[in-house]
């Protein structure tokens, strides 16, 4: 079962108004026996012209846009800690850890454990969408467990609309699969 509030917030850094998210996943009574529940998020991110942002190479994060799908989804990690052809964690947690916020799950006999995660999309400036697939899964078997979607739309001019209502589905859409396959094909296959 997902619980997922978005909402937007000012970051009280910087000033720049961005997309708050904490989405919690909690594994129900027919789950399996999963020691450890890891969340994989994919993201799209859409510019003001409509097509994919552009992750420019000096931000170290230019190999998302050779991982992204026709669609334009990516799996959502921190690229500068990766190298192509080298492993690579999908886990969302593992490019943002956020202790305070966030952690990973688990579904034993006579406890479970919520997997959680915090994210804050910024650059509003720079693109007006972002749609994003937050999924459980067991890493002891692979299994998804479930997943949720969420997002929001900035449009160029006027009011900003509330976040897209998130919506939970028991498996992964085509798209994260599809992105999880160009993940895994250009870094290898991640151990964890």
């Amino acid at each position: 079962m997902w619980r997922v509030d978005v909402h937007w917030a000012i970051d009280p850094e910087d000033g720049e108004s961005v997309l708050a998210a904490h989405l919690a996943f909690t594994p129900n009574a027919a789950a399996p026996i999963c020691r450890s529940v890891r969340i994989i998020q994919v993201a799209n991110m859409t510019t003001r012209s409509g097509r994919p942002c552009e992750w420019p190479s000096l931000s170290g994060e230019s190999d998302r846009n050779l991982t992204r799908t026709l669609a334009g989804f990516y799996v959502d990690h921190e690229a500068a800690k990766c190298a192509k052809g080298k492993p690579c964690s999908p886990y969302y947690r593992d490019s943002w850890p956020l202790p305070d916020e966030s952690h990973d799950g688990a579904h034993l006999p006579g406890k479970t454990v919520s997997a959680s995660m915090a994210d804050y999309p910024f650059g509003w400036d720079d693109f007006q969408q972002v749609s994003l697939e937050a999924c459980a899964r067991c890493v002891d078997n692979g299994q998804f467990l479930g997943c949720a979607d969420w997002g929001a739309f900035w449009p160029l001019v006027g009011n900003r609309p509330p976040p897209f209502t998130p919506t939970a589905s028991n498996a992964p859409s085509r798209s994260f699969r599809a992105a999880l396959r160009l993940f895994d094909s250009f870094y290898g296959m991640s151990r964890s």
